[in-house]
């Protein structure tokens, strides 16, 4: 079946503490896969934190979402 609802990429601490969000509406079809990009600001600062995707099915965060998180290193260029 389709899927339609809220997606939100995240920047946190190791803490817990937003860094850095942004978020969009979705939709997919029955059995489809879609690519969304999502630009986030980082700071300045270097560290460990984490990095996490998430989905809510439906108009608002309701649901309970899918939750994909990666570890990541920031550093300065």
């Amino acid at each position: 079946s389709p899927a339609a609802g809220k997606l939100a990429l995240t920047l946190e601490t190791e803490g817990g503490e937003k860094i850095s969000s942004r978020e969009m509406d979705f939709s997919l079809p029955a059995f489809g896969q879609h690519t969304y990009l999502l630009s986030l600001t980082i700071p300045e600062t270097g560290g460990r934190a984490w990095l996490k995707a998430a989905a809510w099915n439906g108009a608002g965060k309701t649901s309970v979402p899918t939750i994909s998180r990666r570890r990541v290193e920031l550093t300065r260029p």
